[in-house]
């Protein structure tokens, strides 16, 4: 509007429908060209200065009138595509939108979040929070407003995995309704850099007793709203959390101690779920598994009907951005650790706010990294303190210096609609000996070993090795298919040629010339007196009363009572043979006397022609044929 009248508007300025219905078309390119090209008209040399009028139309057209709605014009679009041209080519600016983090920046980030972003100071409550926010951003291929709108009551122990959590993200972008929404899985990670579980642990048992946990109903974000408060108050508290989040990750990507990929690009928020969905591909995740955990909406007809919970997909998609592999955490055997002690004792800040179903589970995760060398700085000295002492007093027999929680990787797999979430055992077979040798990508022991190691490629040969057989014996049946078809085909046309062309052969019947049939031998079987169906051609017909179909018997040596069973058929066959005979004894010969009765009555089927046939011997018979 500023534009159009020449005129500085305030920002919180208010315009009504009818100031926005007199914008046109023209107002509207001139304007988006001025952005561009900083001129009015500009001409096929000029290059864009600004690559942001595809954002700039969605805005204008989310406040423009349904009806009179200026953006939606081919002009528009094409100097949008005009500029995107540029862009491709290197002639235009520079483009605004965020490319993926590579895995070295996204760890870079994630140590600094733990360290406080870079230049400022930060409490140990928000270093944990800002890790925990990345990998769970990153684990469910969100959005930063996303993450920050998670309630805590969308965290459930999950009802076909009990050893699994879910979440739903109820305030994403994309959700409208209840289909957009499913519960989708957390699964931990072998590196810890990338495990949600660690990093939802070790903040919410912190932030819920040192901190506002307690009292939020956010799942990351300090509040006092509530349920019975207001969208707008409810939003603004998730707002001013992605707000401080951004700032923080800003800092971070712009310090000089960054070090940044070659690639050129931005980076920002949307960095983190792009490095997702590429971490997807790049392990081979359909497209759709990608877009069903990204919660991306499809127009397609099978999303009305398809189910709104698809735990394959989501699971594909989970297992495969575990970098260095999906694992469980789970007590040692003879440990003594039951789910209630871990509640109790281990996490009872997040048993109290989400149920102990919830707590034992992110518990596990918090209690290995108590144990664990390479993790155990991470855990604030409160929480660390209390869960030793706590397993010391439980008089475990679980060796002192011993890590009384193991990372049991897992593999995720699908057959006939079932899904099995398999663990690989850590168990040294008998006269075996462990080495401690680090999967790379992970970190830490406890899983990661050799042996662990030697069992998932064990197992994978062993998967390797059925997918090898079902391929040959898919290879195998196509074969044998392709060849049978290609038998019955032939079957086929041997059948077609001998209704087209039956055999000529005919069984002498004449008793002066049979021979008597040897002593013991059956007697020859008599050819069956019936008619063709059907015979599709008057030489067919022609051949049924003159030699038989199949070895039946030919017609015009029927017996009374054999022509009696068939009397219908024959009485109406009859007057195309005696027609024959009579065309026959002129001098004619066969193809010739057909070709004379096609020539009358035409080329049409054997039915309507004996009909016709039958019509004229009423009256005497057609004078070419009598």
């Amino acid at each position: 509007m500023g534009h159009i009248y020449q005129t500085s508007y305030l920002s919180n300025r208010i315009f009504t429908t009818e100031e926005k219905a007199t914008i046109t078309t023209d107002n509207l390119f001139n304007w988006m060209c001025f952005k561009a090209y900083r001129k009015d008209n500009p001409g096929p040399e000029d290059n864009p200065l600004s690559t942001t009028l595809e954002y700039a139309k969605k805005a204008i057209s989310y406040f423009m009138p349904t009806v009179d709605n200026a953006t939606r014009t081919r002009r528009i679009n094409r100097l949008i595509a005009a500029v995107k041209k540029k862009e491709t080519r290197g002639l235009g600016a520079q483009s605004k939108a965020d490319r993926a983090f590579t895995a070295a920046e996204f760890t870079q980030v994630i140590d600094f979040m733990g360290i406080g972003s870079v230049g400022t100071t930060c409490a140990m409550i928000d270093k944990r929070r800002n890790e925990a926010w990345m990998k769970f951003q990153l684990h469910l291929i969100a959005r930063t407003d996303d993450t920050s709108h998670v309630v805590k009551e969308s965290l459930q122990r999950s009802t076909r995995f009990p050893d699994y959590h879910t979440v739903s993200l109820r305030w994403s972008k994309n959700v409208s309704e209840e289909r957009d929404c499913p519960q989708q899985i957390l699964i931990g990670s072998m590196n810890t850099k990338y495990c949600v579980l660690l990093g939802l642990s070790l903040f919410l048992e912190q932030w819920i007793r040192d901190g506002d946990g307690a009292t939020s109903q956010w799942l990351f974000c300090d509040g006092t709203t509530d349920e019975t408060s207001t969208t707008k108050q409810q939003n603004n508290e998730a707002k001013k959390a992605n707000g401080k989040f951004r700032n923080i990750l800003k800092t971070i990507i712009d310090s000089d101690t960054f070090i940044r990929d070659p690639s050129k690009g931005r980076l920002g928020s949307h960095s983190i779920r792009k490095i997702a969905a590429t971490m997807c591909r790049q392990r081979g995740v359909p497209k759709d598994d990608i877009d069903y955990r990204g919660r991306w909406k499809l127009k397609r007809m099978q999303d009305r009907y398809t189910n709104i919970q698809l735990d394959w997909p989501d699971v594909n998609a989970a297992s495969k951005l575990c970098d260095g592999g999906p694992v469980l955490y789970k007590p040692k055997d003879g440990s003594g650790i039951t789910d209630e002690w871990l509640a109790r004792e281990v996490a009872p800040g997040i048993s109290t706010s989400f149920g102990v179903a919830v707590g034992a589970i992110l518990a596990k995760s918090l209690l290995w990294a108590c144990f664990e060398p390479s993790t155990i700085e991470l855990v604030p000295s409160s929480i660390l303190n209390r869960a030793v002492s706590k397993f010391i007093l439980l008089e475990s027999p679980i060796a002192d210096g011993v890590n009384p929680i193991e990372r049991v990787e897992v593999i995720a797999s699908e057959f006939g609609g079932t899904i099995n979430l398999d663990e690989i055992p850590n168990e040294v077979p008998e006269g075996a000996t462990a080495t401690a040798t680090a999967i790379p990508g992970g970190v830490g022991g406890g899983g990661g070993d050799r042996m662990s190691q030697q069992w998932r490629n064990a197992i994978y040969a062993k998967v390797s090795n059925i997918q090898t057989n079902v391929t040959a014996m898919q290879n195998l049946n196509i074969a044998k298919f392709a060849t049978l078809e290609r038998r019955l085909r032939l079957s086929e046309n041997i059948l077609r040629g001998l209704s087209v062309s039956p055999s000529r052969r005919r069984m002498i019947r004449n008793n002066n010339e049979a021979t008597a049939a040897p002593l013991g031998t059956a007697p020859p079987v008599e050819p069956l007196a019936t008619l063709h169906s059907c015979p599709r051609t008057l030489e067919l017909l022609w051949d049924e009363y003159q030699n038989g179909i199949g070895g039946r018997k030919p017609a015009r040596e029927f017996t009374q009572s054999e022509r009696g069973k068939v009397k219908f058929k024959y009485s109406r066959r009859l007057l195309f043979w005696k027609c024959m005979e009579r065309l026959l004894n002129r001098g004619n010969t066969v193809s010739t006397a057909i070709r004379k009765i096609h020539d009358i009555y035409g080329y049409t089927t054997v039915t309507k022609l004996i009909e016709k046939l039958r019509r004229d011997e009423r009256n005497g018979g057609h004078n070419r044929l009598r």
